[in-house]
């Protein structure tokens, strides 16, 4: 896309484990509360690693790359960084198509677009956008503790990837 912008850059280690603790505890928050209005029939047809694979690293990798790096750069040219955040996430949650996985994508697209946009990098939508699938793919009922646990670790993952420059 960029000739002599890197793609990637250099992370902190700190910044790395806030950054999964946000995609972690966002995905935990978002499941919870999906599973308190509408519990979905989970009916898998692939095979769990199968499913990893794919929903829980390539897809998110794929997702990173052609709705932060490319197409929000691109509408960033254009448009006034909210502008373009907030329409780069409204397609990003439209093109999920259901309605929950919609209102899903729409909070984890709002995150990912704003901590892209404050780290001009790449790697910080991808860790997050990574650790929030893969543990989606594992929860399958409501849970008391785990909603407030990730919501405790939300706020302090958040708060960690806000003083970390």
């Amino acid at each position: 896309y960029k000739k002599n912008t890197p793609i990637i850059k250099q992370v902190s280690i700190i910044k790395y484990y806030s950054l999964i603790s946000l995609g972690i505890s966002t995905s935990i928050l978002l499941n919870m509360l999906i599973f308190i209005i509408h519990k979905p029939e989970i009916t898998l047809s692939i095979p769990l690693y199968i499913n990893i694979i794919s929903s829980g690293i390539i897809g998110p990798i794929y997702e990173e790359i052609i709705f932060r790096y490319i197409y929000l750069n691109k509408l960033k040219k254009f448009n006034s960084n909210i502008k373009s955040i907030t329409i780069n996430t409204i397609v990003f949650a439209i093109i999920h198509l259901n309605p929950i996985k919609i209102f899903y994508a729409l909070i984890l697209g709002l995150i990912l677009n704003i901590a892209y946009n404050k780290n001009n990098n790449i790697l910080v939508p991808i860790i997050i956008h990574i650790s929030s699938n893969l543990i989606a793919v594992f929860l399958t009922n409501y849970n008391n503790y785990l909603l407030i646990l990730s919501t405790v670790l939300l706020l302090l993952s958040t708060y960690i990837n806000i003083k970390e420059k």
